[in-house]
């Protein structure tokens, strides 16, 4: 399978597997796109040729979000422009560590499936292509203005499931879940908190749901804390993973391995 860099994910999955259509699910701010951009970044360190479909975050924001995790200098001060003299040398090996990277990026809004097939088939006829990243699931246009919004959702994710079939690669997507999450005792979410379809269900060979207590509790518990929960998983078991998620560089990791 295609790493993601977290080990203890990749040791229970097996990493990602061609032809399957993996969701990333959570509540809004709980690193969805982060998520993405680090196992993606990891995959490409290991050489493994990466797509990502970015529907949400122009291709500048999300270079500044990549060189911040690769050169481990703060996304504010990336965003502002706030650097240090030590800063310096580590953003310059940073980019030139990017350009070297198999990461291709495309950022048309709001695009259609068909736009992502044409995009991706491109990129595995002329640069070769392992896995591709959506960004997210409810920001892509159905195919006809004439279908309600559930029937366009599951539409997409099929149309997701067949492109990873076609292309025989992971396609691993992001989603959100439904606001009613924040209401419950527990508000880890799970698969019956997708929005909008129970297709998005049906089509997923796994479904992982992210989760950040601090967002809920900010002043009991530590920021740095971090799960993900494999909610469906054909392939083998479904349990949560303790993990952890670098505010200061938008990165997951591992717990063990983590560094301050």
């Amino acid at each position: 399978g295609i790493p993601t860099g977290l080990n203890k994910l990749d040791k229970v999955l097996g990493g990602f597997h061609r032809s399957d259509l993996i969701i990333v699910g959570a509540r809004p701010a709980m690193g969805k796109t982060a998520f993405a951009i680090s196992s993606a970044i990891n995959a490409s360190k290991k050489d493994f040729k990466v797509g990502f479909i970015s529907s949400e975050m122009g291709i500048v924001q999300l270079g500044m979000r990549v060189t911040s995790l690769i050169s481990s200098i703060s996304a504010s001060a990336m965003r502002d422009g706030d650097f240090i003299e030590e800063d310096w040398p580590r953003l310059t090996a940073g980019t030139k560590r990017i350009s070297e990277l198999p990461f291709y990026i495309y950022d048309k809004p709001a695009c259609k499936v068909s736009d992502i097939a044409i995009q991706a088939k491109a990129w595995k006829a002329n640069e070769g292509l392992d896995i591709l990243y959506v960004d997210y699931l409810t920001r892509l246009k159905p195919e006809s203005s004439s279908e309600n919004k559930t029937i366009a959702i599951g539409n997409i994710a099929t149309d997701l499931k067949t492109l990873a079939r076609t292309l025989d690669i992971p396609v691993v997507c992001l989603a959100q879940v439904s606001r009613q999450v924040d209401q419950r005792q527990d508000k880890r979410p799970n698969m019956g908190d997708l929005r909008d379809s129970g297709v998005i269900e049906q089509e997923a060979d796994q479904v992982l749901m992210l989760y950040r207590d601090c967002a809920y509790n900010d002043n009991e518990v530590d920021s740095d804390d971090a799960e993900v929960n494999i909610v469906k998983n054909r392939h083998g078991a479904v349990l949560g993973l303790d993990m952890r998620f670098k505010p200061e560089t938008m990165e997951w990791c591992d717990k063990d391995n983590y560094e301050y």
